[in-house]
């Protein structure tokens, strides 16, 4: 980390970055429109008895190739991936919210 002219501490974007990655993870995972198509995608969860959120974290844990989302604050390529999968499951729901 570094200090400023001010005195104040400065967050690298990376930082910034991580810790909005991690946030946005678990906020995806609460989803119930997520946690459908990620684990309609990894055929997960059909038998009804996974807690959905759970089986989510770990779908977007084989995904990511990541043991936690927490490893997205600095895992670049995690981030990268994650992304990818963000606009995949925008483009995947958006076709199904056409009219």
């Amino acid at each position: 980390f570094e200090i400023g002219d001010d005195e104040e501490l400065v967050v690298s974007d990376e930082v910034r970055k991580g810790k909005k990655a991690v946030a946005v993870a678990g906020q995806m995972c609460r989803q119930e429109s997520f946690q459908n198509w990620i684990l309609e995608r990894h055929e997960a969860g059909k038998d009804g008895l996974v807690h959905p959120e759970q089986a989510t974290i770990e779908c977007l844990q084989v995904e990511l190739g990541i043991e936690s989302r927490s490893e997205l604050s600095d895992n670049v390529l995690a981030q990268d991936q994650f992304r990818s999968l963000i606009l995949q499951y925008r483009k995947d729901t958006a076709d199904s919210k056409t009219f």
